[in-house]
């Protein structure tokens, strides 16, 4: 008998950790699934900023001078 209860007690042991190791991997299922929405969202953002940032540089000048500032005269003492 007592080979019996040892096979039940290591049969609940191994049932209770499967259960906790299926809680873990949902777990880390919901946490994967979040993050990659965030990348997901993050790459749409740098996207959108790389847009923005060839409009801004197609509208400057070469010498990186503003075109709005190249409408100035020059000082004086030029």
């Amino acid at each position: 008998m007592s080979t019996e209860n040892f096979t039940r007690a290591e049969l609940e042991r191994l049932q209770t950790e499967q259960a906790y190791q299926s809680e873990t991997v949902r777990a880390l299922n919901d946490a994967l699934a979040a993050q990659q929405m965030q990348l997901i969202e993050l790459r749409h953002h740098v996207r959108l900023l790389e847009a923005r940032l060839r409009e801004v540089l197609a509208g400057s000048e070469p010498d990186g001078d503003a075109g709005e500032n190249s409408a100035e005269p020059p000082p004086p003492h030029y």
